[in-house]
């Protein structure tokens, strides 16, 4: 099977172009903060994982790709979106509830990068 199987494309053209995963304004002395875009390698173990934590169902259209150091939450991409929105995912909050974190992943990125790592969406 394919690495990027099943992933969306802009996914795979990060993961593919830009960087195979990548830790995004980590903490050093800490560890209490940080971005974990996760890399091919690891992606589908971390699907697994993400949908057992949040009780999703194998069917969900909801790919988690980027964790949150220091919180129980993962970012995960809309697949039913054609957007194919950001959204900050945890297990106390049904889907419906969760917060829209950006349009894109490109968005995310940019608005990211703007704010310096800070939790803009807070």
């Amino acid at each position: 099977m394919d690495k990027t199987s099943g992933l969306p494309n802009t996914c795979v053209e990060f993961l593919t172009k830009v960087a195979n995963g990548a830790l995004l304004y980590y903490d050093l002395e800490y560890g209490q903060w940080g971005y974990e875009i996760f890399n091919l390698q690891d992606f589908f173990y971390k699907q697994r994982y993400w949908r057992e934590n949040l009780i999703l169902p194998n069917d969900t259209p909801y790919i988690a790709f980027c964790k949150l150091h220091g919180e129980n939450t993962v970012l995960v991409i809309d697949t039913s979106d054609v957007k194919q929105s950001i959204f900050e995912a945890n297990c106390y909050f049904a889907p419906t509830d969760w917060t829209k974190v950006a349009n894109s992943l490109e968005e995310w990125l940019d608005r990211l990068i703007e704010s310096e790592g800070a939790k803009y969406w807070d």
